[in-house]
């Protein structure tokens, strides 16, 4: 029987998992721009900088992307802070191997193709998520792989996965909402999860 009700649900392997979503990353990253294009993700990416190197949401005012004045004289994106988050480990690897407050080009470039690097992840984690949704609703495994293999090649997420917008990661907290919903009829505790998922969302 296909559907949830399959009494023979396919079980993945954590070997398998962690390959499965080293996959997607790698694939992702090689064919991520890495160049600053105009925009939000110019934004995102100037607030993770600003958390890693002056450890404040605050900022000085910029030339290149429109900011909001604050009223203690800062100036403040005007996205939420979800994607920027997400790109602060990204960018704190990045300058702990290039030190420096990126007054070069040289820097610049590079701290932003690594925080680039945050939206490959996401991508990945998002196919791994919707792998795990297409298990939980008991379908075989050819099934499974061949709907993940459509995600993660045939839609929108392989083009956003070349640029630092902030749509890959909503798909994958709401990828991962809707998993943890569906779980928690079996584990009430998976409720919990589901709607820390929603609420970052």
């Amino acid at each position: 029987m296909i559907g949830p009700e399959s009494k023979n649900p396919v079980k993945f392997k954590p070997f398998f998992t962690v390959s499965f979503f080293l996959f997607w990353f790698f694939f992702y990253s090689i064919f991520s721009s890495g160049m600053p294009p105009n925009g939000d993700p110019v934004n995102y990416f100037l607030l993770a900088r600003n958390i890693v190197l002056h450890g404040s949401f605050g900022m000085e005012r910029s030339e290149v992307v429109p900011l909001d004045e604050g009223p203690d004289g800062a100036f403040y994106s005007k996205f939420g802070l979800g994607q920027s988050l997400l790109e602060v480990p990204f960018y704190a690897a990045a300058n702990a191997i290039v030190p420096g407050r990126d007054a070069e080009p040289y820097p610049y470039a590079f701290h932003y193709f690594v925080a680039s690097l945050s939206v490959p992840f996401v991508c990945a984690l998002l196919c791994a998520a919707f792998l795990f949704l297409c298990v939980e609703r008991g379908y075989p495994r050819r099934v499974c792989m061949a709907a993940t293999a459509v995600l993660g090649l045939a839609t929108m997420v392989w083009p956003y996965s070349k640029t630092g917008f902030s749509e890959p990661l909503q798909a994958a907290l709401l990828c991962g909402a809707v998993l943890y919903a569906f779980r928690s009829a079996k584990n009430a505790s998976a409720a919990l999860s589901a709607g820390a998922l929603a609420g970052l969302l």
